[in-house]
C-alpha cells in the first residue's frame, strides 16, 4: 500500500498520515457514476434499492454493506475503484435505510436475525443477474461488517471479506474461527483510538492468523468514512481485493 499509508508485510499494521486526515471533508460522498439503480425483495418481503454498477467484462461481484443509520453513499470511492478493478458491484441501502422499505417493526430490537435477511437477498439477486456460479465477496462497514461476516459465512464459493470498525458480536462466528477449510482473504480495518472496535479487529485477527489481516489506523470511530472518501485508498483496496489479499510488495 502507499500514498500516506504504510503497511507491515504481514498486515499487521497500517499508520495513517496524522491528525489533519482524519479531518478532511468527504466531498466525493455519493458520488457514484453509471450505476444502475436496482430492487429486490428479501425473504420477509422488505424492498431493497442499490447501486449496481457492472464493467464491460467481470470477473466476481462485490456487495457493500453500510453501517446502521448510513445510506449506500457511505461506501464513496469504493464502488467505481472495484469497478475499474472488473468487479461487479452492488451497494444496497439496508433495510430501514435511504430508499429501501422500512420493516414494521424496529430492525434490531424486536427480531436480530430479521435484519440479516438483507444479505442472502443480496447474493441471490447477483446469482439471478450473473448465474449461480459467479463469486461474491463482501465488504462491511460497523454493523455492515457483521451482516457481511455472517452472509460471507453462510454462501458458498465467496471471495475477499472486508470488514470496518467491526462489532465485538463477530468473534463468535464459527467461520473465522481456523480449521474452517475457507481461504478467502480477510482484511480487517479499525482505528486505533476507538478501544471498542480495535479490540474487536484484533480478536478477530487472531481467530484467522492465516487469512487474514489487520490494519489499525490512526483515528477513532467510523474509520472506514474517512478513508473511503479517498479515491487513492479505495484503488489501493479494490487492487489488494482483486488480488486474492496479495499486496504489491509481497509477491
Amino acid at each position: 500500500m502507499a500514498r500516506g499509508y504504510q503497511s507491515r508485510k504481514r498486515g499487521v499494521n497500517v499508520r495513517a498520515v496524522g491528525s489533519a486526515f482524519l479531518a478532511l471533508i468527504i466531498s466525493v460522498r455519493g458520488a457514484v457514476a453509471a450505476a444502475e439503480t436496482v430492487d429486490y425483495r428479501t425473504s420477509d418481503g422488505v424492498e431493497i434499492v442499490a447501486d449496481l454498477l457492472v464493467p464491460p467484462e467481470y470477473h466476481q461481484a462485490m456487495v457493500l454493506f453500510h453501517r446502521d443509520g448510513d445510506d449506500a453513499s457511505e461506501l464513496a470511492a469504493l464502488p467505481a475503484a472495484l469497478e475499474a478493478e472488473g468487479f461487479a458491484v452492488l451497494v444496497p441501502d439496508r433495510r430501514g435505510h435511504g430508499r429501501s422499505g422500512a420493516p414494521e417493526r424496529p430492525i434490531r430490537q424486536s427480531d436480530n436475525a430479521a435484519w440479516l435477511r438483507d444479505g442472502p437477498a443480496a447474493v441471490a439477486f447477483l446469482h439471478e443477474r450473473f448465474g449461480a456460479d459467479v463469486t461474491v465477496g463482501f465488504v462491511g462497514l460497523g454493523s455492515g461488517a457483521e451482516l457481511a461476516a455472517r452472509t460471507a459465512a453462510n454462501t458458498a464459493g465467496t471471495g475477499a471479506l472486508v470488514l470496518f470498525d467491526p462489532d465485538e458480536a463477530l468473534t463468535g462466528l464459527a467461520s473465522l474461527q481456523p480449521g474452517t477449510g475457507t481461504s478467502r482473504p480477510c482484511l480487517i480495518l479499525a482505528g486505533r483510538e476507538d478501544a471498542r472496535t480495535r479490540e474487536a479487529a484484533r480478536a478477530l485477527f487472531l481467530l484467522r492468523p492465516r487469512h487474514a489481516q489487520l490494519w489499525l489506523l490512526d483515528g477513532n470511530a467510523r474509520i472506514g468514512d474517512v478513508l473511503l472518501g479517498r479515491a487513492d485508498f479505495a484503488g489501493d483496496l479494490a487492487s489488494w481485493i482483486a488480488r486474492g489479499g496479495v499486496e504489491q510488495g509481497d509477491r
